[in-house]
């Protein structure tokens, strides 16, 4: 199928967007396999939107648990403290630094939080705080998600120590003793329970799902590749 060069570009300039919002700032834990991919990548600024990809791949296979550390503890300490827009801040800056569980972790928490806010604030404007929930979710979550997607065991780990941290430590920004019934309700048990069941099932779906997503940037590469330096140029204004 022939695709037209506005098309291309249009495709292009939203995948530069993605690169500034995912590309690593720090170093990460990489596999050698994954540190050479990794390396071919950098020589077109263009395919570093695949290095999110490897590197996901790359804490996949180093399996680790994540705990809450004293520093993370300190962090959230501190976000307790917070409006919840925070958590999602938060988030995004740890994703940024290939600290993927800590960013996942604080995006799952910070939803709980928001939700509990917005239940039980009697400000509550649907235009204010409604909107940037729902906005929030969506910016941060798309990145967390593709890397939760790929390491559904990881998913169900999150998960469980989001819901054991909310049980033991209040929102002191907004208390759950403002609506104990509310705070208690507000929980992923059955998300967890749903992963679990449907294991199988969500891992072909994802996984579908990623492959296709790859698929697309691989074919953006291509299309960049046949651009004449002057549209390439363009690009980069």
């Amino acid at each position: 199928m022939k695709i037209e060069k506005r098309n291309v570009i249009s495709f292009l300039i939203f995948i530069m967007i993605m690169m500034l919002i995912i590309s690593c700032k720090t170093k990460t834990n990489v596999d050698n396999s994954s540190k050479k991919d990794t390396d071919s990548l950098k020589t077109n600024p263009l395919t570093e939107a695949k290095l999110l990809f490897i590197k996901t791949d790359s804490v996949k296979k180093l399996n680790k648990t994540f705990k809450l550390d004293d520093k993370f503890r300190t962090v959230l300490s501190e976000l307790e403290k917070q409006h919840p827009l925070h958590f999602f801040e938060k988030s995004a800056i740890y994703f940024k630094i290939c600290k993927y569980d800590e960013s996942a972790f604080l995006y799952h928490l910070g939803v709980l939080r928001y939700n509990y806010f917005n239940l039980t604030n009697k400000d509550y404007q649907a235009s204010g705080d409604g909107a940037l929930f729902e906005s929030l979710k969506y910016e941060t979550g798309e990145n967390v998600s593709i890397y939760l997607k790929n390491y559904i065991d990881k998913f169900i780990e999150i998960l469980k120590l989001v819901d054991e941290y909310v049980k033991t430590n209040d929102y002191s920004f907004h208390s759950k003793t403002i609506n104990l019934k509310q705070y208690n309700e507000l929980e992923y048990s059955k998300l967890i329970n749903n992963l679990q069941k449907n294991k199988a099932k969500f891992i072909d779906e994802w996984t579908n799902e990623r492959n296709k997503m790859l698929d697309t940037i691989n074919k953006g590469i291509e299309e960049y590749n046949k651009l004449t330096d002057e549209e390439k140029k363009k690009l980069k204004e």
